[in-house]
């Protein structure tokens, strides 16, 4: 690797360990290698040391010897999507493979468009690892975020032209048992079609279809074929409302899947937040085919094939990071405790499953809307507690903001990084704080003032928010937002 990085910018004497080569970019002066020189180490698996990136170095490949001025801006925007403890990488082992799904995994790399020309390729993963040993099992998490088409929450829904989704992810469970080794996969992704739903000052926005009924049908059945060739088979469990502007939505995916006739495909809508106090149902529903499908088995220190995995769950509701997260769990514990079973193991992991997951959960929730994720407790204990529902009504507000203030920045970074975006073609502006908008703003702090002199506690924001929904200025606001 060393040698290989000498023979693009001359010596290297920097004193770092597990060095990497990102890649090459081109941004709008000059083309840069892009090195990886600081990492943290977050555990062994399969003999194989997997890094957390925490530094990126660029150096010119030009004559100059300094990034140029007009290339610090994309600088710092991609450092911003690498450097956030979200990107993974291993000297020895690639990443965008699981241990069952070995073929066309170049769409996990979110460096696979800068890595064409390298002849040592690092493979760099968005997503999550976490990694837990003991004396008598390892268990292992990898979440692989999907690089074709990521985003922002309320920015970002649906599917592209070519049926990439947004918010995709394969989420991995590894147990090393004995001398065998164990591999479950699930997936989750927006719903595979054109929507979209832009922030406004309605903290639950119109949800929009973008495209007509046949073009969808179209790019609902590219996403799902894609999905069968990687997986056989696939249980699409559908998360969302049966009732309000989720449930139209939700209708219009169920008609879209009625056109298909396609034994791999099976489907199931789980309205979360009406059954939500009892969950168990759901695993109940599910359990013949979560036994049916099976899970990934290698015996004899990975030299014998067990068994495979069948076919795999694609998880959603309408962010797939809330709802998703706590059903993905309860499929993830359902395995587990078969894999223990079958393994022999006279102990319990269900604390650090937990604990893996929320972690799991909390870091795509941040990716996607910027703050930890809700229903946590759902992991934790069961069922919804007082605590939670405070702690959820924080996390909402704070995404309301983010929506409106953040994410139209954090959009072009991302695009920035995965090379989606075009420098000289801005797609996203950031937000205008003046005229229209900073009225809004003052009036918001007004009202609250107001409505909490009229000892109405919690319904302030709630009533101010309303209030101000339907001042006249908000159109103009809007405008401004999703411009």
């Amino acid at each position: 690797m060393q040698k290989e990085i000498q023979n693009y910018i001359g010596d290297f004497n920097l004193e770092y360990s597990n060095v990497a080569i990102f890649g090459k970019i081109q941004l709008q002066v000059q083309k840069y290698l892009i090195l990886i020189v600081n990492s943290q180490c977050v555990g062994q698996l399969l003999g194989h040391e997997i890094y957390m990136i925490k530094q990126l170095v660029f150096y010119p490949l030009q004559e100059s010897e300094i990034i140029h001025k007009n290339d610090l801006v994309y600088v710092e925007m991609i450092k911003s999507i690498i450097c956030n403890d979200s990107c993974y990488y291993s000297l020895t082992y690639n990443l965008t493979h699981s241990l069952q799904y070995q073929r066309n995994r170049n769409r996990f790399a979110i460096n696979q468009k800068y890595i064409e020309n390298i002849e040592n390729k690092t493979y760099v993963i968005n997503g999550f690892v976490q990694i837990y040993n003991n004396a008598n099992l390892t268990y292992c998490q990898i979440v692989r975020r999907e690089c074709l088409r990521q985003g922002r929450r309320f920015i970002q829904r649906g599917c592209d032209q070519q049926g990439n989704c947004t918010n995709y992810a394969e989420i991995e469970d590894i147990y090393q048992i004995n001398r065998s080794t164990y591999s479950f996969i699930q997936v989750r992704g927006s719903l595979p079609f054109k929507w979209s739903q832009l922030p406004s000052l309605n903290p639950k926005p119109n949800i929009q279809i973008d495209s007509n009924f046949d073009n969808n049908i179209e790019l609902c059945n590219t996403h799902l074929f894609s999905q069968i060739q990687y997986y056989r088979e696939i249980f699409i469990l559908n998360l969302i409302d049966r009732k309000g502007k989720q449930q139209k939505l939700g209708n219009y995916f169920q008609s879209i899947l009625e056109s298909f006739q396609r034994r791999e495909i099976q489907y199931f809508w789980f309205d979360f937040h009406k059954e939500r106090k009892n969950l168990n149902k759901l695993v109940d529903e599910i359990s013949p085919i979560l036994e049916q499908y099976g899970y990934y088995q290698i015996a004899n220190q990975n030299t014998k094939l067990i068994s495979v995995q069948k076919g795999v769950f694609r998880v959603n509701c309408m962010s797939c990071i809330d709802r998703t997260n706590v059903v993905q769990y309860l499929i993830s514990k359902f395995i587990m405790e078969e894999i223990i079973e079958d393994s022999g193991l006279d102990e319990s992991i269900e604390y650090i499953h937990k604990k893996i997951w929320i972690n799991s959960g909390n870091l795509q929730s941040r990716l996607y809307a910027g703050t930890n994720s809700l229903k946590n407790d759902y992991i934790k204990v069961g069922k919804q507690t007082k605590y939670g529902i405070l702690q959820n009504a924080v996390i909402s507000t704070q995404r309301y903001f983010l929506n409106h203030f953040n994410d139209y920045h954090i959009q072009n970074c991302i695009d920035l990084t995965f090379g989606l975006w075009d420098m000289n073609n801005t797609r996203f502006h950031n937000y205008k704080f003046e005229n229209s908008l900073q009225r809004c703003i003052i009036i918001f702090i007004i009202l609250m003032f107001v409505f909490t002199y009229l000892n109405l506690g919690l319904l302030s924001p709630i009533l101010s928010l309303v209030v101000l929904y339907y001042f006249p200025q908000v159109y103009q606001v809007r405008s401004i937002l999703t411009q």
